[in-house]
């Protein structure tokens, strides 16, 4: 990528074009330029591509002569320019179709084999107009920088002041440019109501908060109420337990849930690999990967399989990289306590962007065992800059940064006094003040959670989640998570079902009149059915106060286990309403096309998901008493024949 000048000093005027800047430049160099103006990296900013417009527009293509395929390219580049900033196209597709004219046109060049721009090739292009465009500049004054040097040499003593202050003011003049194009290519941007600048920073700004991979989204619907969508790029999560309270495990489960339910993750570089790091100061690596497997496996640890089995189980359960269905890596990296301190996640990150993955998310366990830079010889005070470190590490690398901590030995004792009692919902109790050693870490975070593990009245094991602080918007800020019946370490994942699986509370309705049992099947939890504001009297209608039964969308309420079920028997009534959310799949094609199929919406919902077959007698949802006797409370029972 050299460019060199090929202008000889014998054929230079004392008074340089302005209109045109001198490089030439080589058919590999305009190779690069033209990959970058239809490159989908997104640390492309609008500022960099007005930088390199900047940098084209002086160029002239008749220093070039006849020579077209360089002609072609410096073509192909400022059209390319001219539809991104112009324009305003940010598609690959439209910005290719622009540059050669109209669909059908015959192209400029051939663009299927040109390669994605890396990160380092970016910066490196963008540092080279930059050098070339600050050229430009000194070029464009380059009669006025002769003369006032010619005027220097020459004045006398009473004259020579004068020339000095001009000179001052040329030199101003040019540091005034030189900075703005440095700002141009820099990772901060000032902010400016000014026209042209406003507009370049918030295009950049909007680009950003609005991409698809700003957030980062877990497998449970609750926990993306609590967090505004998912884990959001530069932003810092703490998440506080007892000691032993499941801190680790958790934080595990969420690492292997980022990989899954975000499949469609596009790397801001699209060169490199999407990668969470989990960074594990306090358990060992081993420890972790065994415990990976045993979250995946229904308890299995690696003395129950073979090699060859453990390999399968990680392979079968989503626990693999496939660049086209499962595009994103887990890097586990072990380091021991107090060993390093915040500076090491930039080593870390460079590392990994050497060796072609991109960090989209980065786990540390715990905060207590990672050292401040800048460290303030107090715990309290360390731990605060602990967060702050963190905070400008998301806020450099755009990516989000979860940690967790302890609570301290009040919530230890109100918790245990509490379980002694035999009540339910303790969570509650628990807030901010319970926090150890540092409030400032509450202070400093974007959100904070407290996680404690709990049972209902029959012993099913719950995670609570409480939201403590939070600079973002939280539409839930309490809920029970319930873990997998077979495995008492795995949270149920219920993203893409159309009802939550948790629970706002744990304490039994007592408006209910009747007792709850134990469930009939496992396989069924209480609330996944659990809208206690259908009327009785007309099945497929709720009751609002003001004016009476409206209708139901069933896909907002069933969701079956298991597809191939028959029919769901549910003991007992739920404790709480589940918490309305809107379907993340579409609405089933048989639901949609009711009214076309003459069919009431409840009989093609039951029917598209194989509950009942059309046209039987037969009760789809049953709640049962302790006795097995079928009560009619919750949801109705469903008849096809009526």
């Amino acid at each position: 990528m050299n460019i060199s000048r090929k202008i000889s000093n014998n054929t230079r005027s004392n008074k340089p074009n302005i209109e045109s800047i001198k490089p030439l430049f080589d058919i590999k160099t305009l190779d690069f330029y033209c990959r970058y103006v239809i490159s989908m990296n997104k640390n492309i900013r609008v500022s960099n591509l007005n930088l390199i417009r900047d940098l084209f527009n002086r160029v002239d293509e008749n220093q070039y002569g006849n020579d077209i395929d360089r002609i072609t390219r410096i073509q192909f580049i400022k059209r390319g320019l001219e539809a991104r900033t112009s324009k305003k196209l940010n598609n690959k597709d439209m910005i290719i179709q622009y540059i050669n004219g109209g669909i059908g046109d015959k192209p400029l060049l051939e663009t299927s084999n040109m390669e994605e721009i890396s990160d380092e090739d970016l910066a490196y292009l963008n540092e080279q107009a930059n050098e070339l465009v600050k050229s430009y500049f000194v070029d464009e004054r380059y009669d006025e920088i002769l003369n006032l040097a010619s005027n220097l040499h020459n004045a006398n003593y009473g004259r020579r002041s004068d020339v000095v202050n001009q000179i001052q003011q040329l030199t101003a003049d040019l540091n005034m440019q030189f900075n703005k194009m440095d700002e141009s290519i820099s990772q901060s941007q000032m902010f400016t109501l000014m026209p042209q600048e406003f507009e370049t920073v918030m295009s950049d700004i909007h680009a950003r908060q609005t991409s698809p991979s700003r957030i980062l989204r877990t497998g449970m619907m609750g926990l993306n109420a609590m967090l505004d969508g998912g884990f959001q790029a530069d932003r810092v999560y703490i998440i506080f337990a007892q000691a032993a309270g499941g801190k680790s495990f958790t934080m595990l489960d969420l690492a292997m849930q980022i990989k899954k339910y975000n499949k469609d993750y596009i790397p801001h570089d699209p060169t490199k690999i999407p990668t969470i790091v989990f960074l594990t100061m306090e358990n060992s690596e081993d420890e972790n990967i065994g415990r990976m497997l045993s979250m995946v496996s229904d308890g299995k640890t690696f003395g129950d399989c073979s090699l060859e089995d453990s390999i399968n189980i990680f392979r079968t359960s989503g626990l693999r990289y496939d660049k086209d269905t499962d595009p994103i890596d887990i890097v586990m990296i072990y380091k021991p306590n107090l060993s390093v301190n915040t500076d090491y996640l930039y080593t870390l990150t460079d590392k990994l962007r050497e060796s072609g993955r991109e960090p989209i998310c980065f786990f540390q366990d715990h905060i207590k065992r990672i050292r401040p830079v800048n460290k303030r010889n107090d715990l309290r005070l360390d731990l605060g800059e602990v967060v702050n470190e963190f905070k400008a590490f998301a806020n450099a690398t755009n990516i989000p940064v979860i940690t967790d901590s302890h609570l301290n030995r009040d919530a230890s004792k109100v918790l245990d006094d509490s379980s002694a009692s035999n009540k339910k919902d303790l969570i509650r109790s628990l807030g901010s003040f319970n926090v150890s050693e540092s409030y400032l870490m509450i202070d400093n975070c974007d959100l904070g959670i407290i996680i404690n593990k709990e049972n209902d009245s029959h012993d099913n094991l719950y995670m609570g989640f409480k939201c403590i602080k939070t600079r973002t918007k939280c539409t839930l800020d309490l809920f029970y998570q319930p873990y997998m019946v077979t495995n008492e370490i795995k949270l149920v994942e219920d993203l893409y079902s159309t009802v939550p699986a948790f629970k706002r509370q744990l304490k039994e309705d007592k408006n209910t009149g009747m007792k709850i049992s134990k469930r009939v099947n496992r396989s069924d939890d209480d609330d996944l059915f659990s809208l206690n504001t259908i009327d009785d009297k007309e099945p497929g209608k709720k009751v609002d106060p003001n004016i009476g039964a409206v209708p139901v969308d069933p896909t907002s309420i069933l969701y079956p286990r298991n597809e191939n079920q028959s029919q769901f028997v549910v003991s007992g009534t739920p404790s709480e309403p589940v918490l309305p959310m809107p379907p993340v799949l579409p609405t089933p094609d048989a639901f949609a096309n009711s009214t076309a199929n003459n069919n009431d919406p409840w009989e093609s919902e039951l029917i598209s998901r194989s509950i009942i077959n059309s046209g039987l007698d037969k009760t789809a949802i049953r709640f049962i008493d302790e006795e097995g006797v079928s009560v009619n409370n919750g949801i109705v029972p469903f008849d096809p024949k009526k």
